[in-house]
């Protein structure tokens, strides 16, 4: 008995070569796929992971440090579930190498659009992500799981920073309000800021600015972010599509509630200690009562209501394999070399169309003198006869999270202007012209933008009673030794309806003889037919591959 073999049914071994040859295929497909994306990474977009990563401790983007994870589980997971197939799919792969072109050209827009570069620069890599995924992991039975797909990885993309500062507005004034009102502070609106005055019981007017962080704006963003891990449980629940979509809206939206009330107790709380006990008590409160906990009890509350009313169904994973199927076959292979040709296809024209030579050759910044002085470094290295007297705005810096804030008077030949020049380590800690005119009470009679010479400018003619002015403003990339840096200068001067179409030609050569010294230039040639090109060949290729795979089901 003892020395008794038990040996497994033939059904047993065979399933357990399904496994493992199912886990094997899998982990080389993961392997490529990931060499030679992070390849792609290393060579052209380094910067923009930089970026990105600087990007997630701006307060305002803190949301994306829950959705990269949640995103990435979720769409991990939905590709597992799926069978892998050992076929390369042609029109998939003629796809993809549209792909590379929109993605491409997107990178070459984005040295113009500086203020957006990071969006740009993120959807870009993002095309080039989604396509290598489709080709690798072969068709879905499913036509709803790549777009799911596609959808999950566009959700990475950050919110353009003045969609984050509008809905902000929305927040900070009656979370503001609400809490002077109950806590008895002085409400104040200042140059698009709101700010709450309260005294200590030592008789000292201390102020709370309501920033982006403490508006509720990044608990609610943060609530949201958890939408694809609550939308993929309600997905695999047996209720009804009606019912699915309730639940996922009263998930979301009590969990939004948790946060804004969270948030609303906090400030709240802050002010009636400052007003009876201490201002030192009341950042000590501030400092050691984090948002975490209820952006927590909010995430709680959002992800157990989709579990407690519509529990996901148990599913099998589809990863069986023929008994005559080997690990690796030709369809693989196919597949491998497919993706390492898309790999070498973007870096040969990545390498020909885009400057990085020419940006290589730039000697970098002391990135200290650009961040206490960049007045210095902006204005007494131009061409431009430019007497100026800036002051240091550390509130206003404080409240915006960029490295420094100046504001400015400017006497260049015979205009007198006004301005501000911002510097941050990445486009999303500038804040939102179009937003902060509207706080500040200013009507925006016209916005445009302009591109000369590689360099995006931004005009607004804003008006406030009988004052009428005339805003001229740009995003610059400066290399530094810390890495790139990034220069917002807003210029300001008064206008009539006469003279506005001159003054803003004047704007325009100044912020053109600002922009000509330190900055990466930008080229823009071949933008638009790569984009058409890229357009073009994806959507032929798309369109004619969905019309045969549904002639193909028809015909089975």
């Amino acid at each position: 008995m003892c020395n008794a073999i038990i040996k497994p049914s033939r059904a047993t071994r065979e399933s357990t070569g399904y496994t493992s040859v199912s886990v094997m295929r899998k982990a080389v497909y993961d392997m490529y796929t990931l060499t030679a994306l992070t390849l792609i990474a290393l060579l052209y977009y380094r910067g923009t992971v930089t970026s990105y990563v600087r990007t997630l401790t701006v307060p305002a983007y803190s949301y994306l440090v829950v959705l990269v994870p949640v995103t990435l589980i979720v769409l991990s997971e939905i590709i597992s579930r799926k069978q892998l197939t050992g076929k390369l799919d042609i029109f998939t792969l003629v796809s993809a190498v549209g792909g590379v072109m929109i993605a491409l050209s997107l990178l070459e827009i984005a040295g113009v659009l500086t203020e957006y570069s990071l969006q740009l620069e993120s959807l870009s890599i993002i095309l080039v992500a989604g396509f290598v995924i489709l080709l690798v992991y072969g068709e879905f039975d499913d036509a709803k799981v790549p777009a799911a797909i596609w959808i999950l990885l566009l959700t990475l993309v950050p919110l353009p920073r003045m969609w984050i500062d509008y809905i902000a507005s929305q927040f900070s004034h009656p979370i503001a309000s609400i809490s002077a009102s109950i806590a008895g502070g002085e409400l104040v609106e200042s140059q698009g800021y709101i700010y709450i005055l309260t005294h200590d019981p030592a008789g000292v007017l201390r102020r709370f600015y309501v920033t982006p962080e403490c508006s509720g704006v990044v608990s609610f963003l943060s609530v949201l972010s958890l939408t694809p891990a609550v939308a993929y449980l309600v997905s695999r629940s047996k209720t009804s599509l009606g019912k699915k979509a309730l639940i996922l809206v009263l998930s979301l939206s009590t969990g939004a509630l948790i946060a804004f009330t969270g948030n609303l107790l906090r400030i709240i709380l802050v002010l009636y200690i400052t007003e009876h006990h201490s201002y030192e008590a009341a950042m000590k409160f501030f400092h050691q009562t984090p948002s975490i906990i209820y952006a927590s009890l909010a995430a709680l509350a959002t992800v157990y209501l989709p579990l407690k009313l519509a529990p996901p169904t148990p599913t099998k994973v589809d990863n069986k394999t023929t008994s005559k199927q080997r690990a690796i076959e030709g369809g693989d292979i196919a597949k491998i070399l497919a993706v390492i040709g898309l790999a070498a296809l973007f870096i040969y024209l990545g390498a020909t169309l885009l400057p990085t030579s020419q940006a290589q050759n730039y000697t970098p910044l002391d990135a200290e003198t650009l961040i206490k002085t960049p007045e210095k470094i902006v204005f007494n290295t131009t061409k431009l006869n430019i007497t100026y007297h800036a002051q240091p705005r550390p509130l206003i810096g404080e409240a915006l999270g960029a490295l420094t804030v100046h504001s400015l008077s400017l006497h260049i030949g015979r205009s007198y202007l006004s301005g501000w020049i911002e510097v941050a380590e990445t486009p999303g800690r500038f804040h939102s012209w179009i937003v902060c005119l509207n706080a500040q009470g200013y009507r925006i009679e016209k916005w445009w933008s302009e591109t000369v010479n590689g360099t995006t400018i931004n005009y607004a003619v804003i008006r406030k009673g009988v004052q009428r002015m005339l805003l001229a403003y740009t995003v610059l990339k400066y290399p530094t030794t810390m890495g790139n840096l990034y220069v917002k200068i807003s210029l300001f001067t008064p206008i009539t309806q006469a003279d506005y179409k001159e003054k803003s030609e004047n704007l325009t050569s100044i912020i053109l003889a600002l922009s000509e010294t330190h900055r990466i230039p930008a080229n823009t040639n071949t933008f638009i037919p790569l984009l058409y090109t890229g357009l073009t060949i994806t959507l032929t290729s798309s369109t004619t591959g969905i019309i045969y795979k549904a002639k193909r089901r028809e015909n089975q």
